[in-house]
């Protein structure tokens, strides 16, 4: 299970199942690289971040990605895939971020709301990776 959720999270599958575009289409998460996230909030918004680390050990996988100029908020965002006793898997996601776009300050309420959805369905979807197969 730990191997299929953390190949899931490795490949952005937690955000394309969660309903987001990844670009470039088809990449793996890799330390320094540039992606464009784009989020359908009402608009669609696009999202730039870099990954800033991978973790790849035997009982843990996860990355980070800080964003960049022209996204919605200004933070980094961590997922990490645990392996558990008995190959339970545990995913952590944790975040830091300020609104720096003026309409996402202006719905911060509405903003909060749609990262706990979002949140929900990254671990809904690497959930379901780890129990696939």
């Amino acid at each position: 299970m730990f191997d299929r959720a953390a190949s899931a999270l490795l490949s952005w599958r937690a955000q394309t199942s969660a309903g987001i575009e990844v670009f470039p289409e088809g990449s793996r998460v890799e330390e320094g690289s540039t992606v464009v996230l784009l989020l359908r909030a009402g608009l669609w918004a696009p999202a730039p971040c870099r990954v800033v680390y991978i973790v790849e050990e035997p009982d843990k996988a996860g990355f980070a990605y800080g964003t960049l100029p022209g996204h919605p908020e200004c933070g980094e965002v961590a997922f990490t895939v645990l392996r558990g006793h008995a190959d339970d898997v545990c995913v952590v996601v944790r975040s830091f971020s300020r609104r720096v776009d003026p309409l996402a300050r202006l719905g911060a309420p509405l903003a909060r709301l749609v990262q706990t959805r979002v949140t929900r369905r990254y671990i809904n979807a690497l959930t379901e990776a780890a129990h696939s197969g």
